[in-house]
């Protein structure tokens, strides 16, 4: 799967193709009272907030390390990165997304509290408003669930330059 291209405006395009209504499946979740969906294809699992290993002189936005199942991954305060205020509690969890390009390993999002998993048909969702498109293709969206505006987000661009080296976090022997 590549990338969503823009157009020369610069605008991402829809999800799905030009007049397709296929549905495609998100998981929801909120960080900051804010909703989100990204596709379910890169999630790999959901975890509960653990204890994280601090790394030194990581970037503003990368907040540890987790073990998970002899494997280390990288978590990744995307609130920072979306601009909004990430919220606290028993409730927030870490959202596990693949990264195949490239044999790139896979990446901890943070995230409030983790909703549900929806199929949208791609008419559902609106073209994202020329205010919110800063970090080309990041916003595909906007969809209306449950009475709340969700932004729909592409996962490659949400987290961009985070590519932790092939071997920088192996915990194995």
């Amino acid at each position: 799967m590549t990338a969503p291209s823009t157009d020369d405006r610069g605008t991402p395009p829809m999800i799905g193709p030009a007049g397709s209504d296929d549905p495609r499946t998100f998981l929801t979740f909120a960080i900051g009272g804010q909703f989100f969906a990204l596709s379910v294809d890169p999630v790999r699992e959901i975890l509960d907030q653990q204890p994280l290993a601090l790394l030194p002189e990581a970037p503003a936005d990368v907040i540890g390390l987790i073990d998970v199942r002899g494997e280390g991954v990288m978590v990744m305060d995307i609130a920072a990165r979306l601009g909004v205020m990430g919220g606290s509690g028993r409730d927030r969890r870490i959202i596990v997304l693949e990264r195949p390009e490239a044999g790139q390993r896979p990446v901890g999002v943070l995230a409030d509290q983790v909703h549900s998993v929806v199929e949208l048909p791609a008419t559902a969702i609106e073209a994202p408003p020329a205010a919110g498109r800063g970090r080309p293709g990041l916003l595909q969206g906007v969809a209306r669930l449950g009475g709340h505006l969700t932004l729909v987000l592409d996962h490659r661009s949400l987290l961009g330059d985070a590519a932790p080296a092939d071997d920088m976090f192996d915990f194995g022997p």
